[in-house]
């Protein structure tokens, strides 16, 4: 008898020991999926700028193009995965407001790339988690505690690094404020999803922004194309929004292994990211006042993420972004 209890004791050992190590490669998976996104949603601006260096174009064409693709995938995934893919309007509320909300961040970084640097418009961007933090308050209801004050303000003394510009000093700059602007949006944007995903699932909700900006921006690039002609960078523009929605995909899996406040910690890593590719590959000048800001918007993120994992193990009020994943 005494024989078999260890055995089984082994046995359960052993059992553990390969659950863990599941768990663990699950987890590890899940990092570097997220980390992939992050890169991906950079070369969508990357080459971005490599086209408009070519053959400047309205960046709508390359959110258009984004959405089509994105359209395309996501609606065949909630087509097929839909045994009724039909919506009720008692849970479109939050749907439409994530989708014109998302829309209108996408045109606004964008507009940002075109603009200015890919570095500054990608930092301004990764802003948006402060400004869920205030927007969560009224949106939906949740108490903002003084902690996440003083974190909100302090990103935004950091977005003011990022307005000073070298040779002139603080000042306005048509990319930043296209930058910031993409950051309030897709703050909006976010807090919005946050409402959807209560009601409707991950695909669903995708599909539905996929469509709407298609919808909106299909008349106005028809128009352009029309007129103009297809552009010579098609490729560019292709290729920009391939990374878009492998981004996107890329980030929604990432969540299957992740919580939210670890998926958003990975996320940030889009800040370094941008800085040093806009640094080495692009010609982007390096000043220190911007990069600090960038430095304490990305610390501010991640103080931002681990408030929130600390509230929801406390039990306590969320007041920052959480799953699920859909911005960018």
């Amino acid at each position: 008898m005494l024989t078999l209890i260890e055995a089984m004791h082994i046995l359960g050992t052993r059992v553990r020991a390969v659950r863990q190590s599941l768990y663990e490669r699950q987890v590890l998976r899940g990092w570097l999926t997220n980390f992939a996104s992050a890169w991906a949603f950079y070369f969508a601006t990357y080459f971005l700028h490599l086209g408009q260096q070519l053959e400047p174009v309205p960046s709508q064409l390359y959110v258009g193009c984004r959405y089509l693709l994105g359209l395309l995938v996501f609606g065949s995934l909630f087509l097929r995965h839909s045994r009724r893919p039909s919506i009720t309007w008692r849970r479109a509320d939050y749907l439409i407001l994530r989708g014109l909300y998302n829309l209108a961040a996408l045109l606004c970084f964008y507009r940002s790339v075109e603009q200015g640097q890919t570095g500054r418009a990608n930092v301004l961007n990764m802003t948006y988690p402060a400004f869920v933090a205030i927007f969560a308050g009224p949106m939906l209801g949740e108490r903002v505690r003084a902690r996440t004050f003083f974190l909100v303000a302090l990103s935004v003394g950091g977005i003011v690094l990022n307005f000073y510009n070298p040779g002139t000093g603080p000042g306005f700059s048509a990319g930043n404020f296209w930058g910031l602007l993409s950051g309030v949006t897709a703050g909006v944007a976010v807090v919005a999803l946050r409402g959807a995903a209560t009601r409707s699932s991950g695909t669903e909700i995708l599909t539905w922004m996929f469509a709407m900006g298609s919808l909106l921006l299909i008349p106005i690039n028809l128009r352009y194309i029309v007129d103009s002609g297809i552009p010579a960078t098609a490729g560019y523009i292709f290729v920009s929004s391939g990374f878009g929605v492998i981004g996107q995909w890329w980030l929604t899996a990432s969540y299957r292994h992740l919580d939210a406040a670890t998926g958003s910690i990975v996320s940030t890593t889009r800040i370094p990211i941008a800085v040093l590719m806009g640094y080495l590959f692009l010609a982007e000048p390096f000043v220190a006042l911007p990069w600090a800001g960038a430095a304490v918007i990305l610390t501010c993120n991640v103080l931002l993420a681990f408030q929130v994992r600390a509230e929801k193990l406390g039990g306590g009020p969320s007041t920052g972004y959480a799953r699920p994943p859909a911005n960018a």
